[in-house]
């Protein structure tokens, strides 16, 4: 008796944490402002583990990745993966009576991957690749990843063509390893270009030790093999994060490399790549480059605001919001960088992306706001803070 009362206590419990989580506060300008106890109302995120991306934002991540999502329907917890680590998993409705489970890393917002189901229509993601022309065939795709990977059971991948929203017409292939560990890659189905890969059948023990030089050099060496002399060029190192794995695995060096046009970051492109702490293995790669017309990225140093006066704009935005108009005093700002931006029209902007403070706020170092403020007309195109 006792064990079915506290049977049925667990099962309300977990009913009512999945009733409150909170719906996505968004605008025209992709503004997100949340309180800090909205915040602790999302219920599987925990007060002691810190990522980058809130759970606000991985929902809008898988919204903006996929139009048929329905919004309203999006639960997420933050869970111990044994492919990817930790991860944002999500699960939602489409429109059409499908479903969605969506993977999503914390720290730098990538959608790992997604399993969706069809519902009452067929998915245009999803191609037939018997109607569908390719240069790359689907054994041809195998083999490119088996060369990646030789350990990979060849019996145990599967594929599918699918229409990304990234990359446009890959194979997207899962497999096993001879360790039993899972696999995932996207092959380009014109050029055969590995554009992604994750895998989990890398992160394995060793004694050795990785410095973050070594895995660094490690990494540039890796691109070497996946990017053009061109594109090698005008990459540039933006950090190293040093992350530990799930179930007792070997931490790993979380690298990203940034496109750079004319001096100026383009923050959607580049490639990021894990390498394991003690082996030194590439565990995972994923790679975005536009084919771009540069010549249209131009620097205007005459009539872009300067940083000082960005941050005008800025005190003046949250006087707007949250001050009864009045400029604020109190707003700090710890970290700014120009980038380039494509909006939904694909205008090329140049914005100043600042970090700031607020203490009337809640706003500290640990916990800053963000803002995009275009750099040539002052306008906040993206805002999302946390009032506390």
């Amino acid at each position: 008796m006792k064990h079915t009362y506290r049977k049925h206590i667990l099962i309300a419990a977990l009913l009512l944490i999945a009733l409150i989580i909170i719906g996505l506060i968004a605008s025209e300008h992709e503004w997100i402002v949340t309180t800090k106890e909205e915040r602790s109302s999302h219920s599987n995120y925990p007060d002691t583990t810190k990522v980058n991306i809130t759970f606000e934002e991985a929902k809008e991540i898988l919204i903006s990745a996929d139009p048929e999502v329905d919004n309203d329907s999006i639960n997420g917890e933050l869970i111990n993966d044994s492919e990817f680590g930790i991860i944002w998993q999500l699960t939602s409705r489409t429109i059409y009576n499908g479903s969605i489970v969506a993977s999503i890393d914390p720290y730098d917002g990538i959608l790992l991957c997604t399993v969706t189901t069809r519902g009452d229509r067929v998915n245009p993601k999803y191609l037939d690749p018997n109607t569908t022309e390719v240069n790359v065939s689907l054994e041809e795709a195998k083999n490119i990843l088996i060369a990646e990977n030789p350990a990979l059971k060849a019996d145990s991948i599967n594929a599918q063509l699918i229409n990304d929203d990234d990359f446009e017409i890959i194979w997207q292939l899962t497999s096993k390893a001879i360790n039993d560990r899972s696999v995932l890659a996207g092959i380009d189905a014109y050029d055969g270009n590995l554009v992604f890969v994750y895998d989990g059948s890398k992160e394995t023990f060793s004694d050795g030790e990785v410095s973050e030089d070594e895995a660094v050099e490690i990494a540039e060496k890796y691109m070497e093999t996946k990017l053009t002399d061109e594109q090698l060029d005008k990459i540039m190192l933006e950090y190293v994060n040093y992350r530990e794995n799930a179930d007792d695995l070997p931490g790993f060096y979380h690298i990203k490399y940034i496109r750079i046009i004319n001096g100026v970051p383009l923050i959607s492109d580049g490639a990021t790549i894990s390498v394991n702490s003690e082996t030194g293995e590439v565990s995972s790669y994923r790679e975005h480059w536009e084919v771009l017309n540069e010549n249209k990225y131009t620097v205007d140093n005459e009539s872009i605001l300067t940083e000082e006066e960005a941050i005008d704009y800025l005190k003046e935005f949250i006087g707007e919001q949250v001050y009864d108009g009045k400029v604020s005093s109190t707003t700090e700002v710890i970290e700014s960088k120009l980038s380039w931006k494509s909006n939904e029209n694909d205008e090329i902007l140049l914005v100043w992306w600042m970090q700031f403070t607020d203490p009337n706020l809640g706003l500290d170092e640990s916990l800053p706001g963000l803002v995009g403020i275009d750099a040539n007309t002052g306008e906040v195109l993206v805002a999302s803070y946390e009032i506390g």
